[in-house]
Formats: structure tokens, sequence, C-alpha cells
């Protein structure tokens, strides 16, 4: 932990540096904080969840209320995404992302995920409709079992 004390004094001192420069911060409104982009699995996954827990501690300490730490993963996280009910992480993330989703749970954070739609639909158009991919749908694309999307 003191590695990410010592970190977060060096980042407390570029933040208050920023807020004497800045005659925008009061417009800036924060809701989360992305700790790690795409990081799970991989080598750095173990950092993850203990940071998260620091940072919301600062942010909690110095009262600012609704800010939320989040994580972001990338779709080679997942074993499985189709249909989306059958859904799973692969074992590699797995054994992070429990103490993640309940760290999520907790603080009501959602979790993120980088999703390229485009890329599924490029390799299966005849199973993955453009206006799927691109969110435009205006009626359901999929269904799976009783859930439509």
């Amino acid at each position: 932990m003191e590695q990410y004390r010592s970190h977060s004094r060096h980042s407390e001192q570029r933040l208050s540096q920023f807020g004497r420069k800045s005659r925008y911060l009061n417009d800036i409104v924060f809701n989360h904080i992305a700790v790690g982009n795409e990081v799970i699995p991989g080598s750095l996954a173990e950092h993850v969840l203990p940071v998260m827990k620091y940072l919301q501690n600062v942010i909690n300490d110095k009262n600012l209320d609704g800010i939320k730490m989040t994580t972001v993963l990338s779709g080679t996280a997942l074993a499985s995404s189709y249909p989306p009910s059958n859904g799973a992480f692969k074992p590699e993330a797995s054994n992070f992302m429990r103490g993640i989703f309940a760290f999520l749970s907790a603080q009501g954070s959602p979790l993120m995920m980088n999703v390229y739609p485009y890329f599924a639909c490029s390799s299966d158009p005849a199973n993955i409709l453009l206006d799927y991919a691109q969110f435009t749908a205006t009626s359901p694309v999929v269904q799976d079992g009783a859930l439509s999307y």
C-alpha cells in the first residue's frame, strides 16, 4: 500500500497545482475515475482493486461526493459474450473480477467495457446486423430466450 501512497502524494501535488492554474476547474464535473484501461487480464490486474479502494478512500476523505471508481475491461476479458445470457469471463480475469464486482456493487459503481461491435459485425454479418452493432436498431435484433436485444 505504501507504493500507492507515495504515488498519491505526487498526484495530490499535481492536482493542487492544476487547481490553482485552471480557471475552468469549477466547470468540470467528474462522475467516475477509471482505474486501469484494459489491464484485466494482465500483469497489472492484481493492482486494480487495491488502487480503486485507495483512491475511493482519498475521494471520500476529501468530501468529493459523487465521484466513484471503476475500471475498464477489454472484450478480450470475456470467454463468451454471445448470446448475452451466456456471457462469462476468462478464468484469468475471473479471479480478479470477484473482488472488483463486490467493490463496485458496494459503491454503486458501474463496470465499464470497451466494446467494438464493428468487429463482431464484420466477422459475422449474416448473424450480427449492422444496426445492432451500431446500437441504432429500433426493434429487437437478437432473441436470447425470453430476453430481446
